[in-house]
């Protein structure tokens, strides 16, 4: 087993410490970042403390203080200095909210662990146990991170989640480079963090809306997507949970109900729905009706069977492929890309990039010969 390290780090909660950190690693050609945040109640994450790490100089910087971090962020524009995380989403998606920023150049160790042909859902703590021999405390994995002062064991777990980030992103940057696949990771970290992904699109929510046996009529879709559109944007708005503003239940009821029952309509949303959202919802929920409907092809039972049939079939020949290139057969080719490409929906992710190089020519021979 690896020596767990304790190095010397600093806890920034002051402007003047914030601007000599900033000095010291301003040379820095890679900076090693986590952040601990909170989403519970609201819509955006509440970010608590941002880890930076250039692999000799270590730091937690407070988040919730008032800093002016603006020096900081410049440091992650730069387009030579690499921005490592692991399992970048959700960081950078609290840097774009808050920040403007998606860094410049950017190097994420779980697609990099998976385009070297391991396991894709890799936690960050598994991957310091494998590559370094080091067994991290991950006590601290639920915590409240927005609460002052934070526990010697808060402090630890929040630290080991860069100093070990750096040598990892080494090993592997020299790996990626050695098999010439630098740009695949460059091409997954622009599909995954364009702007588009990061703030969904509100006419598209009503997809994620969970639907129970997918029991909602065809020609009531559209109420559902008008209804999933308003709540979305209420809760950017009020900066509250989705399901804090109406739950999926409700609006799979309402998108069923009978449009004219206002009666039924208090019924269905009585002590669940602020009531300051009520005369805005039952306005949406008629709006919602007069929209043009959503054309949507429902299967029947032997269309599902051939589709999981296809899938099944197309997935073994991509998991044949990524054994013998040595990617992850998760990260190569995920359901969601085989449903893709059997739907014949438009430009599918299994024809482009470089999974149209190593993947897409089979899949399309193995789907012409079903």
């Amino acid at each position: 087993m690896g020596r767990m390290l304790v190095p010397s780090w600093t806890w920034v909660a002051r402007q003047d410490t914030l601007l000599k950190f900033i000095d010291s690693i301003k040379e820095a050609p890679w900076l090693a970042l986590d952040t601990e945040f909170l989403r519970i109640n609201t819509y955006y994450p509440k970010l608590c403390l941002i880890q930076v790490s250039d692999g000799t100089q270590h730091a937690l910087i407070d988040a919730q203080v008032g800093l002016d971090l603006s020096g900081f962020i410049e440091l992650l524009r730069e387009p030579d200095r690499v921005s490592v995380l692991h399992a970048c989403l959700q960081d950078v998606e609290i840097m774009y909210h808050d920040f403007d920023l998606i860094p410049e150049n950017l190097f994420d160790t779980q697609i990099a662990w998976a385009l070297l042909g391991r396991d894709f859902q890799v936690s960050y703590a598994a991957m310091v146990e494998e590559t370094l021999g080091i067994a991290l405390d991950k006590s601290q994995v639920r915590s409240w991170w927005d609460r002052r002062p934070l526990k010697p064991a808060q402090l630890q777990y929040a630290l080991h989640d860069v100093v070990y980030l750096g040598p990892i992103y080494q090993q592997l940057s020299e790996d990626l480079e050695a098999k010439g696949r630098m740009t695949w990771l460059q091409e997954e970290l622009e599909r995954n963090l364009a702007p588009s992904v990061l703030v969904p699109n509100s006419n598209h929510v009503w997809k994620r809306v969970k639907i129970p046996n997918n029991e909602i009529p065809n020609d009531r879709l559209h109420v559902l997507q008008g209804l999933a559109r308003w709540r979305e944007l209420v809760a950017r708005r009020q900066d509250q949970a989705r399901g804090r503003v109406a739950s999926d239940e409700i609006l799979v009821a309402l998108a069923c109900a009978t449009p004219e029952d206002r009666d039924g309509f208090e019924q269905i949303v009585a002590g669940k729905v602020s009531w300051k959202l009520h005369e805005r919802l039952w306005k949406t929920l008629q709006e919602a009706h007069r929209c043009p409907p959503i054309q949507r092809k429902l299967m029947d039972r032997n269309e599902r069977m051939e589709m999981r049939r296809k899938i099944r079939i197309l997935a073994g020949v991509a998991r044949k492929i990524a054994e013998e290139i040595e990617v992850s057969p998760e990260l190569l080719a995920p359901r969601s890309m085989l449903e893709d490409l059997v739907r014949q929906n438009p430009d599918p992710i299994l024809l482009q990039g470089w999974r149209g190089k190593m993947v897409g020519p089979a899949l399309t021979q193995a789907l012409d010969a079903l």
